[in-house]
């Protein structure tokens, strides 16, 4: 609803998930135990298996919470006992028991490369190696390395983000305000998924980047998220040359990179509407 400004929309998919969670409970209320399988040793497995869900739940709510490095220690834990207990060093017989172990060294593994991920600073559960992989050469002509991700000038003081917005109003430089928190799911995945793009980086090379992290949430900053009608993070505006913000080209909620090219592209910097 805050994306869209339209309720009609954020009622029907509120009403649409209601369904989608209630008639399966009818269903079974309906019919008794017809429509239930029955009780028996498989009933050990679904309560293992959604225990490590639970606990999965639990890691993906708090890691927003914490350092990557912890986060990661985290899942690199639970998926490396997971793997342990699906028998990863178990003696196994032919068939299914060999699968098992098999996936149970594969989470093993992954479950180890997370917690060396976490060790040597990575912070994408998704590329835990990557600070042992990651090079930075120069190009061939000898010119500077290219940049691993925007450059961003990070404040947290909404003042500081208004001088920043006059001072480049006066130089007559196009502005890209981000709003980012720790705390913001969607934050983070753009931050690992599109700025750190590299074209994604050339494109925002003319703009002067500037994000207010708003983890704190002081009442200066909700001041400003009041005053610009933003219910919160993440958010995106962009003022032109003029200094004047490009009120139709907000970006509400999360884009992946080729949205945020396409959105890029069509952006007209010489004025403000």
């Amino acid at each position: 609803i805050s994306t869209t400004q339209d309720a009609v929309i954020g009622g029907v998919a509120l009403f649409a998930l209601g369904l989608g969670m209630g008639i399966p409970l009818i269903l079974v209320a309906v019919g008794d135990r017809k429509l239930l399988p029955s009780t028996g040793p498989w009933m050990n497995v679904v309560k293992a298996f959604y225990g490590v869900m639970l606990l999965a739940v639990a890691i993906w709510l708090v890691e927003r919470l914490v350092p990557a490095w912890l986060a990661l220690t985290l899942w690199g834990l639970l998926i490396a006992v997971t793997g342990v207990q699906l028998g990863a060093f178990d003696a196994a017989k032919a068939g299914w028991e060999r699968t098992r172990k098999g996936l149970g060294l594969v989470m093993f593994a992954y479950g180890i490369a997370l917690l060396a991920g976490a060790v040597s600073g990575a912070n994408d559960p998704m590329k835990p190696l990557a600070p042992f992989t990651a090079s930075n050469p120069a190009v061939a002509d000898g010119s500077a390395p290219q940049m691993a991700h925007a450059q961003f000038l990070r404040l947290e003081s909404p003042a500081d983000i208004r001088n920043q917005l006059a001072q480049a109003k006066r130089d007559g430089t196009p502005v890209m305000l981000d709003f980012y928190a720790d705390w913001c799911i969607s934050c983070k995945v753009m931050e690992r998924n599109v700025f750190s793009n590299g074209s994604v980086i050339q494109a925002l090379s003319p703009y002067t980047l500037l994000q207010l992290d708003m983890t704190d949430n002081t009442p200066a900053q909700q001041a400003l998220l009041e005053e610009l009608g933003l219910f919160g993070p993440p958010a995106i505006l962009f003022y032109g040359n003029d200094g004047a913000e490009l009120e139709t080209a907000r970006i509400l909620g999360e884009m992946d990179r080729e949205q945020f090219l396409g959105h890029l592209n069509a952006l007209d910097m010489s004025g403000g509407s």
